[in-house]
């Protein structure tokens, strides 16, 4: 569709200035890979079995890839991509399409794992990674989708990053039937709902911004702050409300 070409248009002309980068060798790597499996796709979802095709081109530290899933069961496909920009600078790194923000954690924010291999093992909760990272396992359901960007100054003693996000994900979400433009749905159900079904036929948009600050100081010592904001948007910019209970009361997003 006319999606698909724009974003690879968009995808050729940023490589093509990733490649005229000074001062860092490029070594252009091609990565395809295709494989059959039955496993869960979501988390507390039951196996399936699916195709998954993915394609990655990486130039010196950036990239850019696609991922594509094909469910014959459904006869759905679901597809994530990415464009990673790092090198250009040693203060600045950029991704743009899906990807996930490392830092925190719950519903919104924070790596998530659907199953752990073992449960009496200790686990840093907080990364000291990339504060973003791309997602290119095919499945758009979880990933923030848009743009992150971040600068950071300092050394090995003490490193400071700070920087900003922003995503607008399309959901079909569930109209209560009795308080036209106000939905019941917790919010991990709005998520869920990429197609459009008997219940979910409100066709609606999620809009997410924020920035964050990160301090490292030594090996010991993380101190993190990120504020969120997000908002749920019907079709035509009209108010969502979200139903709190059943007396009436209703919050907007």
């Amino acid at each position: 569709g006319d999606g698909s070409m724009h974003r690879s248009i968009l995808i050729g002309a940023a490589l093509a200035l990733l490649g005229a980068a000074p001062g860092e060798r490029i070594d252009p790597r091609i990565t395809l890979r295709a494989e059959y499996r039955q496993d869960a796709l979501d988390y507390d979802d039951a196996e399936k079995r699916y195709l998954r095709e993915s394609s990655r081109l990486e130039f010196g530290r950036s990239s850019a890839g696609i991922t594509h899933i094909h469910i014959p069961e459904t006869r759905s496909h679901r597809c994530t991509w990415h464009l990673r920009i790092r090198g250009i600078s040693p203060h600045f790194e950029a991704s743009m399409g899906h990807y996930r923000l490392n830092f925190g954690t719950g519903l919104l924010v924070g790596k998530k794992r659907s199953v752990s291999p073992d449960a009496f093992t200790r686990r840093l909760v907080i990364s000291r990674g990339a504060a973003f990272s791309p997602w290119d396992t095919g499945n758009p359901l979880h990933p923030f989708h848009g743009a992150a960007a971040s600068g950071s100054v300092g050394g090995p003693v003490f490193t400071a990053s700070v920087g900003g996000f922003f995503s607008f994900r399309n959901r079909f979400v569930r109209e209560d039937t009795s308080i036209p433009g106000t939905t019941r749905s917790e919010f991990t159900a709005i998520l869920s709902g990429m197609e459009r079904d008997s219940r979910r036929t409100d066709h609606s948009e999620i809009f997410d911004r924020g920035g964050f600050l990160i301090l490292i100081i030594g090996e010991r010592l993380t101190v993190q702050s990120y504020v969120i904001d997000t908002r749920i948007r019907r079709c035509g910019s009209r108010r969502l409300l979200w139903g709190m209970d059943r007396g009436g009361a209703a919050g907007a997003f």
